[in-house]
């Protein structure tokens, strides 16, 4: 269900939340580029074949755990650790995430910068080699020179995987959208916002508090808002009704009960489908009006309502009510009636 107004997202919480997730993003970053580059330069030109044939592969499978065992292992293995040597430390933090973020991308940073030292031509290293050169000097003035680009192209594949994990950073940082550079504290990254701000993750009580409160909000709800939604005033006066509420057949509850109708000879349609859909649309209109001074018009847009014979026994099932199927006609009604109550809040 997601709701939506015309206040729009809050643009300084959505800032804070962006700013938060430099924390995470840099910590992930301090983990994984030096241990990254370090694992390239040793299977590059340090590790013999046989080690470089199995020390890789084991640090790609890394890149196939999926995000939430890493989320998993954040919270319930790295940040008890850390709170061994952390006190105070607070059991969602940004540390504990960040860390295990650098491990995810890990393997990224080390596999590409590793092919990238790899394609250096050997020539490179001999003729530094002729001249006197040393290992170290080698690999730090010839070889990662030459290989900068595919580096620098590996960090930055790096960085951007880790700004867009979710993930890891909705089980282990918290949901708390305090503007705080403390990698100690709790934290809301701007992934997790997003998620929460487009999808209205939240429950049913603070989704109908804020569509009353704000006043010019939409709200889509799924089937549980048929029952126990109460809207009471002016900021519910259009309910739409998508399709006609048929149950799925497809349910196992629903396939059950028409089977068995089927077995003794009855109607599943006539006898259990439809006076249910009745009884499911009557429910959703009842959405519009709560008290005596409720009106609005509910807009119901399955065109079965009037093409289909069983339509009139679920028009019957509504209560009694003017209908139309020009639009301008329920604009007007609405103008009419709220006219009344404009001058009304003006006296």
């Amino acid at each position: 269900m997601k709701i939506t107004g015309g206040k729009g997202v809050n643009v300084a919480s959505f800032l804070a939340d962006a700013g938060l997730r430099v924390v995470v993003t840099g910590i992930g970053m301090v983990v994984a580029t030096p241990l990254g580059l370090g694992a390239a330069i040793y299977l590059s030109e340090y590790a013999k074949p046989r080690v470089r044939r199995i020390v890789k592969p084991i640090l790609e499978i890394l890149a196939a755990i999926p995000t939430v065992v890493y989320g998993y292992f954040a919270l319930l293995f790295v940040t008890p650790l850390l709170q061994q040597f952390i006190p105070g430390l607070a059991g969602f933090n940004a540390l504990g995430p960040g860390i295990v973020m650098g491990i995810m991308i890990l393997p990224l940073v080390s596999s590409l910068s590793e092919d990238a030292m790899s394609a250096v031509p050997q020539a490179l290293r001999e003729g530094a080699y002729g001249v006197g050169g040393t290992k170290r000097h080698v690999v730090t003035r010839v070889v990662m020179p030459a290989a900068l680009s595919g580096i620098v192209a590996a960090i930055i594949l790096g960085l951007g995987r880790a700004i867009g994990e979710t993930m890891i950073v909705a089980l282990a940082a918290g949901n708390l959208p305090d503007l705080t550079w403390n990698p100690f504290a709790q934290i809301q990254t701007m992934t997790a916002y997003i998620v929460q701000a487009v999808q209205g993750e939240a429950p049913r009580g603070r989704l109908l508090q804020s569509f009353g409160a704000d006043g010019n909000a939409v709200l889509f709800g799924t089937a549980s808002f048929w029952e126990g939604v109460d809207v009471k005033g002016d900021a519910l006066r259009l309910v739409v009704i998508e399709k006609l509420p048929f149950a799925s057949p497809e349910d196992p509850l629903v396939r059950a009960r028409i089977e068995h109708l089927q077995t003794v000879g009855g109607n599943a349609f006539r006898d259990y489908q439809l006076p249910e859909a009745a009884l499911a649309l009557k429910q959703g209109v009842g959405r519009l009006i709560r008290s005596e001074r409720d009106f609005g018009v509910v807009a119901i847009c399955d065109p079965r309502l009037t093409s289909r014979g069983y339509g009139k026994v679920l028009l019957g099932a509504l209560p009694p009510m003017s209908r139309t199927r020009e639009p301008a006609q329920a604009v007007q009604f609405l103008r009419r009636r709220r006219a009344p109550l404009a001058v009304e809040a003006g006296a």
